[in-house]
């Protein structure tokens, strides 16, 4: 069994903290720091699908060369957030982790995977009153905003956001011997 990395905590966030902010409650400051979440995250997608634009070329060498012990390999992304320093919850020997994204890299040269599409994925575009209405959302903020149990108000506690970018090469062994 392969065991991957957890992060050994992640903040406890309750889910009535995400009814205590509403969007129209938010500042102009607050829809500011948002929309700064938004333009780091639309930027690291541009980030990452060149990265595995690479890895993939070396990849697929490996995969396709008879000196090679590597039958497949797989891409993925971690995308680790955590609070900000100010934030009230905040430890400084502790990871403090409020939400953890992940996603798949490989065969990403493909223009309809939701990473890389050129979508708004803003969830209010067609309504004629929400403040956010004229927003284009890449996929990881729509993820990060509409996947995760966060909410506003936790949103706004984020201060860093730490990618790992993973390879993981693949040898596959059939053992067809037969026991006697």
């Amino acid at each position: 069994m392969l065991i991957k990395w957890r992060p050994s905590s992640i903040i406890d966030v309750e889910y009535k903290d995400r009814l205590e902010l509403k969007v129209d409650d938010l500042t102009t400051a607050q829809v500011n720091y948002l929309a700064d979440i938004n333009r780091e995250l639309t930027d690291l997608e541009f980030i990452l699908k060149k990265e595995a634009l690479k890895l993939q070329k070396t990849g697929d060498a490996r995969v396709s060369s008879l000196n090679d012990w590597v039958e497949d390999y797989e891409l993925e992304y971690e995308i680790i957030f955590q609070l900000r320093e100010d934030d009230p919850a905040y430890e400084e020997e502790k990871d403090n982790i409020i939400a953890v994204l992940n996603g798949m890299l490989t065969r990403c040269d493909c223009d309809d995977f939701d990473i890389w599409d050129s979508t708004n994925h803003n969830e209010f575009q067609y309504s004629s009153t929400h403040p956010m209405k004229d927003e284009h959302h890449c996929w990881l903020y729509h993820d990060l905003t509409a996947h995760t149990r966060l909410g506003w108000v936790n949103v706004l506690r984020i201060g860093m956001i730490w990618v790992d970018v993973n390879v993981q090469y693949q040898k596959f062994i059939k053992l067809d011997k037969k026991i006697i």
